[in-house]
């Protein structure tokens, strides 16, 4: 089954749906309040997406979002994510 929720940097998530089938670039922009993205892989199931402009923002730290990357992607231990982001299913984006 394949899912996406929004975790924000106040800690609060909430599960989320595309339009469509797919989610397209333009909600994915909207969801994140930005417009610049970036897609990482976190494991051969999930994507994460987050704002690409979030840290040069000054967007909060996400502490959730942060600790699931670390887990899923040990590479990214010396890095962190700034802002909400979506942890989705590899289904839900093209």
């Amino acid at each position: 089954m394949k899912k996406a929720f929004l975790i924000q940097s106040d800690g609060e998530v909430f599960k989320i749906e595309p339009e469509d089938k797919i989610f397209t670039l333009p909600e994915l922009y909207e969801v994140l309040d930005t417009n610049a993205i970036e897609i990482v892989n976190l494991n051969q199931k999930e994507f994460i997406v987050v704002d690409s402009n979030a840290k040069m923002a000054d967007k909060p730290r996400n502490e959730n979002a942060t600790e699931i990357l670390h887990f899923q992607r040990s590479d990214f231990n010396d890095d962190y994510i700034a802002g909400n982001c979506i942890i989705c299913s590899k289904g839900l984006i093209e």
